[in-house]
């Protein structure tokens, strides 16, 4: 299986958990079955020629009427400009990044280390022509209160509100952090990373499912980086994140204070417009895995992130020699692996931990594609939305870019 089906995969997946219903824009569950048809075909030289465009393929979707329904239509318009950067509107790729912080008074060394990291991050972001974040957002809460969001599209501008930031309060050890991730998440643009620092647990457990609602309809990452889980990681305040983490195939990373910033630089390549989740796995005792991974051509990183308690770490390459190289992060409950050009071919991640863990294989690739719902066929991206109507004719454009000139399509039949 190449990147290029797992992203498909995960694709319908997301598609066949929820519409939206038109008339109160509730999500809806359907029952749906569905077939896949992948094909490629040599692109046009118009296409080619400019590796910046996307192609749409348009699926119309309906319900089974019959034994002898037809085929699914397909319409191709006309690729359009990915790179065209309109005032004030983010690329189709581009994304917010936001930060939500827990400023209660322990969190004066947390904050040092985040004040370092996102300069570093930020800075190296702002510098880059294809630059995959379009605004930050900033969402600070203490004990009882969540300050209002601030969001800003100039980094300077955000790392002079975290000089500002004052480490008080507190009290009793949970504190109100699904709050402030729901307000950030509010505001955040489609395909979002966020970012949660803590050294306690969530008291605020019934916004729950309001946040997860958020996190599958912005189809958002979340992490959560923590110092701290009020000892008692097994209770309901800790497992929230757990829970939300794997939801959005995020993590949670428990750490010492003075690792915070080392682990926010060392998981910034997911920031990446051409990052990809090729294979997330969660287990909820100790133990050891085995998951294997395809990997081709398009990869020209591969990365492995073990999170849980003493975590060991073994990747062997298509040749079956152990890799013994590359840029590593080993803490007492986090290892990172990443491997530069990866050979292509059948790799095994073997992984073991003395905890409940968790482990994501991500790869950066060239090969890159997007979404979208509508009900008439659209001139671009904007005009469409990441879940499907209810009850009325969808229209499903995948969006793709492929540097190696080849046009995939997809057929998804809905029944």
């Amino acid at each position: 299986m190449n990147v290029f089906q797992v992203l498909l995969i995960t694709f319908i997946v997301s598609v066949e958990a929820k519409s939206t219903s038109q008339a109160d824009n509730a999500a809806q569950p359907r029952s749906l079955k569905s077939e896949m048809y992948v094909e490629s075909s040599v692109a046009n030289d118009n296409i080619c020629n400019n590796h910046e465009k996307n192609v749409a393929f348009d699926v119309i979707l309906f319900e089974k009427k019959s034994h002898n329904e037809s085929k699914i239509r397909k319409k191709r318009q006309a690729p359009y400009d990915n790179r065209i950067e309109y005032k004030n509107r983010p690329r189709s790729d581009q994304k917010s990044l936001v930060i939500v912080f827990d400023a209660t008074g322990s969190m004066h060394d947390d904050l040092e280390q985040l004040r370092a990291g996102a300069k570093q991050i930020v800075t190296e972001l702002s510098a880059r022509d294809d630059n995959p974040i379009f605004n930050y957002i900033l969402v600070v809460y203490r004990d009882p209160t969540v300050e209002p969001a601030f969001q800003t599209k100039n980094p300077d501008d955000l790392l002079a509100k975290l000089k500002q930031i004052q480490t008080i309060g507190g009290g009793d050890c949970a504190e109100y952090a699904l709050t402030g991730l729901k307000v950030a998440l509010q505001l955040a643009l489609p395909n979002s990373l966020a970012y949660v620092f803590s050294d306690a647990t969530a008291k605020d457990l019934a916004y729950y499912e309001e946040v997860l609602g958020l996190i599958q309809k912005k189809q958002a990452t979340v992490n959560f980086l923590l110092t701290g889980d009020c000892d008692d990681p097994a209770g309901p305040g800790y497992q929230v994140y757990v829970k939300l983490s794997r939801a959005s195939n995020g993590q949670v990373y428990d750490m010492n204070k003075s690792n915070v910033k080392d682990v926010l630089l060392a998981i910034r390549h997911t920031v990446n417009y051409n990052y990809a989740a090729l294979t997330s796995v969660d287990a909820d005792s100790a133990g050891t895995s085995n998951t294997k991974l395809n990997v081709d051509k398009s990869i020209s990183e591969l990365s492995v992130s073990l999170s849980g308690k003493n975590p060991r770490l073994t990747i062997t390459d298509p040749m079956n020699e152990t890799v013994k190289s590359g840029e590593e992060l080993s803490l007492m409950n986090l290892k990172l692996v990443k491997i530069k050009d990866p050979v292509d071919g059948l790799w095994n991640v073997e992984t073991e931990a003395e905890s409940s863990h968790s482990i994501r294989l991500g790869g950066i690739s060239d090969l890159k594609f997007d979404f979208g719902f509508s009900t008439e066929v659209p001139e671009k991206k904007s005009e469409t939305s990441f879940q499907p109507l209810a009850s009325v004719q969808n229209i499903l454009s995948i969006f793709v870019i492929d540097p190696s000139c080849h046009n995939h399509s997809l057929s998804i039949k809905f029944s």
